[in-house]
């Protein structure tokens, strides 16, 4: 690069955490409309859900295998949703969220 290049340009060290402050600021644009105290209910609602997994997983796994891996993979997901209604809430987030605890709720009273 020439100095007429980096001059114009705002080449530091904290350039690279100046651009993820942007990002979640960005990111906390999205949650217009929903407060605080709805997304850490969702979340730890759903967190709540994954403990639960992961309680009877163990007694699943004796029982039958695929049973315990489907009640883990179950409560991995809904750490990684918990975590994504924190990071990066959407109205397509909660939509795929709500069809896939649907799914699952019929799967538990179709069993």
């Amino acid at each position: 690069m020439s100095a007429e290049q980096v001059a114009g340009r705002d080449i530091s060290a904290a350039a690279p955490i100046g651009s993820i402050a942007t990002r979640l600021r960005r990111m906390r644009g999205h949650r217009e409309g929903r407060s605080s105290a709805q997304l850490n209910a969702a979340a730890l609602l759903t967190l709540g859900a994954a403990v639960i997994h992961f309680a009877v997983a163990p007694e699943h796994l004796l029982e039958y295998p695929l049973y315990g891996i489907f009640f883990i993979c179950l409560g991995l997901a809904q750490v990684g949703l918990s975590v994504a209604i924190l990071v990066m809430p959407s109205r397509r987030l909660f939509a795929i969220a709500a069809a896939a605890t649907g799914t699952v709720i019929a799967i538990y009273l179709a069993s």
